[in-house]
């Protein structure tokens, strides 16, 4: 089988859309399989210096990264000339074996249902929404919002399966599509073999704990940043590691107006390589402190959460089923509508050597249960299964 993942990102696009797409094609390459990742080419940059220095990965032969440049209509840049150039190559690979092909992009997913038609192409959606019902969304629905409807609804019929992220959101593809197999694989980590028990103390001891990822407002991060003072007072600092500079720019303001302005550290999206040796050893713990919604609780497979199992890194997060499935012991919970108590777990577990060590261990352990690895070997024997 040839692999083939379709992302209309931008190579080196930062945040965590193109590190799970990287992660996912890069792991299936090195099982053996000859993967193909297909992206926007972005600045130009030499494509196997970037996978070691941006993306933290060693080069495959077996994987080939197609970056394809953009055509311009006016002042927009077109994912089009990605899915077309994707769905060519596709077309060439049909003449040499089976090809299964990946994508998390619903706009592309009208392509690969035709696709779909030679029966020596399996096309799957790797969904992190669920859009086929929208009888979930509470806010101001958008023409988008219906377009992925309407996509979901004609095409995902069409395709050879939907891979989900959850439990609960592989069980809403079920209901929907019964005829649809369906298979649920959390996100990855990249554990690591090194015998941390070494450098748990002085990580207890830096006392800084860390959020990463997008500033979005669902995520928790504003409570965050009205506790930060309760943080600073029991000697903690919190850190803020992701978020586009619109979405720093916008809570400088408030960290501003909580007057924490010097005891928050801000660092938008960065290289994953500089972020994961950041997470080995600038700080203490990681919090996923999302609020209680029916995407956090059942559609979310939080990519920060894994960052932290990677490095053994204590967890905090909310008490949300989503999060407690994946995480289990591996994290403290607190209540989401209480933020404030978040501040108490934290200074609890870092106040306690043993009890930190131990939550370490937790975590570390449960790294190795969701490596990216893994995943790719769950897929593979899924697809097999189907033919």
């Amino acid at each position: 089988m040839i692999f083939v993942w379709v992302n209309k990102r931008n190579w080196k696009h930062p945040g965590p859309i193109m590190n799970v797409g990287v992660h996912n094609a890069h792991a299936l390459a090195q099982l053996g399989h000859e993967t193909y990742f297909c992206i926007g080419q972005g600045e130009a940059s030499d494509t196997e210096e970037d996978l070691k220095e941006i993306y933290d990965l060693t080069p495959s032969p077996h994987l080939h990264i197609h970056r394809v440049p953009r055509k311009q209509l006016g002042k927009t840049t077109l994912s089009l000339s990605i899915f077309s150039e994707a769905k060519s190559l596709i077309q060439r690979l049909q003449k040499k074996d089976r090809v299964v092909v990946l994508t998390r992009e619903a706009s592309f997913v009208p392509f690969l249902a035709k696709l779909c038609r030679d029966k020596k192409t399996l096309g799957f959606y790797e969904a992190h929404n669920f859009y086929a019902d929208l009888f979930w969304c509470n806010d101001h629905l958008s023409f988008q919002d219906y377009k992925q409807e309407l996509i979901e609804n004609l095409f995902l019929p069409q395709l050879s399966g939907v891979i989900c992220i959850t439990e609960p959101q592989k069980e809403l593809y079920q209901r929907k599509f019964p005829k649809l197999p369906a298979i649920n694989l959390p996100l990855g980590t990249k554990p690591q073999a090194e015998d941390i028990r070494l450098i748990l103390e002085p990580r207890r001891l830096k006392r800084k704990v860390v959020y990463v990822g997008n500033l979005d407002r669902e995520k928790g991060v504003a409570d965050l940043v009205k506790m930060a003072s309760e943080l600073n007072r029991r000697n903690i600092q919190m850190a803020l590691w992701g978020g586009s500079q619109e979405q720093i720019k916008r809570f400088k303001k408030l960290m501003h107006e909580e007057k924490v302005q010097d005891t928050v550290e801000c660092i938008g999206f960065r290289p994953l390589r500089e972020l994961h040796e950041a997470l080995a050893s600038e700080v203490s713990l990681g919090l996923v402190p999302l609020q209680d919604t029916f995407y956090n609780r059942y559609l979310t497979c939080p990519a920060k959460a894994l960052d932290y199992l990677s490095f053994g890194l204590p967890i905090i997060a909310s008490d949300l089923l989503g999060v407690k499935t994946l995480l289990q012991d591996a994290a403290l919970y607190f209540d989401s509508d209480k933020p404030q108590t978040l501040a108490q777990t934290c200074e609890m577990l870092l106040a306690d050597r043993a009890n930190y060590e131990n939550a370490c261990e937790q975590s570390h352990q449960r790294g190795f249960a969701f490596s990216w690895s893994q995943r790719a070997q769950k897929l593979v024997q899924w697809v097999e299964s189907l033919l």
